[in-house]
């Protein structure tokens, strides 16, 4: 009865991208990667099929067919994706391009152990990508009712969405990071100065950060409250590095978050969230990981990886559930000291 209509409405454009660009994307993966891995599988093949020609002892007979047929595996695969690739290329124009971008943007995964391990069930799945460099307009109408606190305060979550937040699956391993590139109003751009907030990323990276908190922080003014983060006391922004390949950029981040969270045992990986689908008591738990990945474009073509952590202050409020059992097994010091050797971007030190 006491319910209200909203005081925002949004609508989405269908999405632009750049058919030339993935096209040679494709190509170039498809020569460089796939075709170099099918021959190189093909050769692993040739080899153990001689092996077990020869080969007398049952056990390691069985073994090498254990990896032939693995192999074998891999082989279908592979040939199944490059038959893929090789029907987008063919196509002169596509309006959908969902259907293959899974295929297009596999041979990353191959190619890149760290960036693979980030999006590890982007890759089992084979899950619809949107292509980098896609472009579309988000259009916001405010109510009549709409007071300039309202959309102030709207502005804020938008900010903090976009630009410490990322979209989709995989969303808080880096995947699915959109940036703003311009905010209009009756043709006025305001992406530097929106109600005071700058959505334009600047290379000064940290001191664009804080600013910005410090204002949104003002204008919303927040209150803690029991059993549930506070955002100005319970998270962290640090900055791990700059690059010029933001996939490099992720594949060196996901390289070293893969070294740190394999040389710890299985009971101190669940600080990294839940489930871990290889061990059966996990795996149909759920607790999203208190470690975020976020790629920010800084300028053309140069980018940074920030990591932002979710710290419990108290412990109680990040609780795992349903096992509520595990909370007192879970080692929170474990992602400080994962971020330690990493600038410290917010909140400012003393």
């Amino acid at each position: 009865d006491k319910a209200n209509q909203g005081l925002v409405r949004i609508s989405l454009s269908k999405e632009e991208f750049n058919l030339d660009r993935i096209k040679s994307f494709a190509q170039d993966n498809k020569t460089k990667v796939l075709e170099k891995g099918i021959k190189e599988t093909r050769e692993e093949i040739n080899k153990i099929e001689e092996k077990l020609k020869k080969e007398k002892n049952h056990e390691e007979k069985q073994k090498l067919q254990r990896n032939l047929d693995s192999l074998k595996k891999n082989l279908r695969e592979l040939t199944y994706i490059k038959k893929q690739i090789e029907e987008f290329l063919s196509k002169p124009e596509i309006k959908d391009i969902t259907k293959y971008s899974p295929f297009i943007y596999y041979p990353l995964y191959l190619q890149l152990e760290g960036y693979s391990y980030l999006g590890f069930s982007l890759k089992a799945n084979k899950r619809e990508l949107i292509p980098e460099d896609t472009t579309f307009t988000l259009t916001i109408r405010f109510h009549p009712k709409s007071t300039d606190d309202d959309i102030k305060k709207f502005f804020c979550a938008l900010w903090l969405a976009f630009n410490l937040g990322n979209f989709g699956s995989r969303s808080r391993r880096g995947f699915g990071s959109i940036k703003v590139e311009k905010i209009e109003e009756n043709n006025k751009d305001l992406i530097s100065n929106c109600f005071d907030l700058s959505f334009l990323p600047t290379p000064q990276i940290e001191n664009w950060i804080k600013d910005n908190l410090e204002k949104i922080k003002n204008i919303l003014n927040p209150k803690p409250r029991n059993g549930i983060p506070y955002l100005f006391e319970h998270f962290e922004v640090y900055k791990y590095e700059e690059k010029n390949d933001w996939k490099n950029l992720m594949d060196q981040a996901g390289s070293e978050y893969k070294k740190f969270r394999q040389s710890k045992n299985i009971n101190q990986r669940i600080v990294f969230g839940l489930p871990i689908v290889s061990v059966g008591r996990y795996r149909n738990l759920r607790k999203a990981s208190p470690l975020m990945f976020k790629i920010i474009e800084i300028s053309q073509s140069n980018y940074v990886l920030l990591f932002i952590i979710y710290k419990p202050k108290p412990k109680k409020d990040l609780i795992f559930y349903p096992d509520r059992e595990i909370n007192e097994r879970v080692n929170w010091d474990l992602i400080s000291i994962f971020v330690r050797n990493k600038q410290k971007i917010y909140p400012r030190e003393v």
